[in-house]
């Protein structure tokens, strides 16, 4: 039996105590890549950003919001597991400050100031030894030459 780490949903990058950019990930991806490892009778720990999705029976789920708290929780894990599923969307930026308070209308415009967030995969890629990292990626235009061009970035370290 197998060890596995599994990520999925999206993850939420707060911009004030009331909101927060994210993306549309609904997480059913990486429940079902769960779901299957527990099938074929293996351990899953699985780090899920927000979803509406019912925690998988028999998983160790672990409840995370933002992309620093899923890197955070993955590389608490990662040491005692076997391979990897990257299934989450986790966003590639957060605002570079949060507001203490909720942002008020002042103007017609507003800009935030985004910084990037730490890549996950290839942070743990970079320590996997013999272990397996499978990573998904959604691209809206040229999937395959964007897919490719990530695998190769990630395995550049």
């Amino acid at each position: 039996m197998a060890r596995f780490l599994v990520t999925a949903g999206p993850t939420r990058e707060a911009l004030d105590p009331v909101r927060y950019l994210s993306n549309r990930s609904s997480g059913k991806m990486g429940y079902a890549i769960c779901d299957a490892l527990i099938t074929a009778g293996h351990e899953v720990v699985l780090v899920s950003g927000p979803t509406a999705l019912e925690s998988p029976a028999n998983a160790d789920v672990l409840q995370v919001g933002s992309a620093q708290e899923m890197h955070e929780a993955c590389a608490r894990q990662w040491q005692d597991c076997d391979a990897l599923f990257a299934v989450a969307a986790v966003s590639d930026y957060r605002p570079s400050a949060t507001q203490s308070q909720k942002i008020k209308r002042v103007n017609d415009a507003l800009s935030i100031e985004m910084v990037a967030n730490l890549d996950i995969v290839k942070a743990l890629a970079a320590t996997k030894g013999e272990r397996l990292v499978v990573g998904f990626a959604l691209e809206s235009e040229n999937g395959e030459q964007h897919a490719r061009q990530k695998l190769e970035s990630k395995l550049s370290t």
